[in-house]
């Protein structure tokens, strides 16, 4: 018999070689049991694949069937000129009086559900607005006029048609008469409340996704009738002194089609300006125009950023609008314009807010103050002229595209600093019209 401490023990070397069999069969069983598993799992993988191309190819077919059908319904309905002319004439008889129909006394919309109250009242923005119905009339009106502008002869009738929107324009849209653009205009603002624009938790809310998603996208569709109403009158009306009146009031000449929007979201801001930079509080002071700037600076950028995502998209949907139907060579665009900040009509709106805004800031509160420095105090001149180079690069830096950095400074306060604040004695357009906000 093999002795415990013998190194050639002969029934140890079989229990272990037993022992590593029995590992070698179960590890083939399970090599096995996965190698079945593959087998199955690619299998119901080809299964699903041969679906997936089979389904493909019935909605290919399906697809292709469809657009025949299509194809051959339009061809068989004449799609031509006469067609258009049908479609856009229904849009004037059928859908302009839904509208009509739609508008109260004194330019205000019809509450078909009857007055709740003021809490019910601003619960939403667009609260039976047909902003929907508006839009497919302004296509139809951008059609009309694209046809009207391209034709080298246009037919009678669509030289009719095109009359008639514009007599819907001048009389029940912009102008004097105009009560939807007035309505869209006060909804508007209203949406500004319901998004806690220009509060001092606008910020906190949007990153916090506090504000109902309804609001926001109220103040899209606001913003996109608001523009559109302005692309109309320059496709439409773009002599009209009484809206070119309107406009030049504003700073904007004919090219400002922002101007309005522009004009509603820059009052709130001015407001709270107003009411802790001029008058008799502690941070009005005339020695810390430091103060003044980092408020106005700070301002913009928590503001602006909501203006550039939300904002530039529905203003590029108005334009667009307005320019799918016409060909390259006459297609209309939206830029240029006289009188003071004529080439702020080019730019976003963040950059229109931030021009309107600043303007006010420069002539209420920084040119005045350096006037009554400059007379007593040469020190404190300096100091205020050193902080207005300050406001000069932080919109550059941390405000201002650099494409439009130039324009807006110069203009909005360059201009206004050189050329003494105007023939007014200082006092903006921006300021006479919102005393008491």
């Amino acid at each position: 018999m093999a002795s415990a401490h013998d190194p050639f023990n002969v029934e140890a070397i079989d229990d272990a070689m037993e022992k590593m069999e029995k590992e070698i069969v179960d590890l083939e069983a399970i090599r096995k049991s996965k190698a079945k598993a593959t087998a199955q799992m690619a299998k119901k993988i080809q299964m699903l694949q041969s679906r997936f191309l089979a389904l493909s190819a019935e909605a290919k077919r399906e697809y292709e069937q469809a657009e025949v059908e299509r194809k051959k319904n339009r061809k068989s309905d004449g799609e031509d000129e006469d067609n258009i002319d049908v479609r856009l004439e229904r849009i004037v008889r059928e859908v302009i009086p839904s509208l009509r129909e739609a508008i109260g006394e004194k330019g205000r919309y019809k509450n078909d559900g009857g007055s709740k109250g003021d809490d019910d009242a601003v619960a939403s923005a667009t609260k039976n607005l047909p902003i929907s119905r508006f839009l497919q009339v302004a296509d139809a009106a951008c059609i009309a006029h694209s046809r009207v502008n391209a034709a080298d002869l246009a037919s009678p009738r669509q030289r009719q048609i095109y009359s008639m929107f514009k007599t819907w324009l001048k009389e029940e849209v912009l102008g004097t008469g105009g009560t939807l653009q007035a309505t869209f205009e006060k909804s508007f603002q209203d949406s500004l409340g319901l998004i806690k624009w220009s509060q001092s938790d606008f910020k906190k809310s949007l990153d916090h996704h506090e504000i109902p998603s309804k609001h926001i996208v109220d103040f899209s569709s606001l913003l996109d009738a608001l523009v559109t109403c302005a692309v109309l009158a320059r496709l439409y009306l773009p002599g009209n002194t009484e809206l070119k009146g309107k406009e030049e009031k504003r700073g904007g000449g004919e090219g400002g089609i922002l101007d309005i929007p522009g004009d509603i979201l820059a009052a709130p801001i001015i407001s709270r300006f107003k009411f802790h930079f001029l008058g008799t509080r502690e941070t009005a002071r005339m020695d810390k125009p430091e103060w003044a700037v980092n408020w106005a600076i700070l301002t913009l950028e928590q503001h602006l950023h909501f203006t550039r995502q939300r904002g530039d998209t529905a203003i590029l949907r108005a334009i667009k609008r307005a320019q799918a139907h016409h060909s390259n060579r006459r297609r209309p665009e939206f830029g240029a314009g006289k009188g003071r900040l004529a080439s702020l009509s080019t730019l976003s709106l963040s950059a229109r807010i931030t021009a309107r805004f600043i303007q006010f800031v420069v002539a209420e509160k920084l040119l005045k103050d350096l006037r009554a420095a400059g007379e007593e105090n040469p020190s404190l001149f300096r100091h205020i002229l050193d902080h207005i180079f300050v406001l000069d690069s932080k919109l550059r830096r941390q405000i201002l595209r650099k494409n439009e950095a130039d324009i807006v400074i110069r203009e909005a306060l360059w201009d206004l600093l050189i050329g003494g604040g105007g023939e007014d004695g200082g006092e903006s357009d921006e300021a006479k019209g919102t005393q008491g906000g």
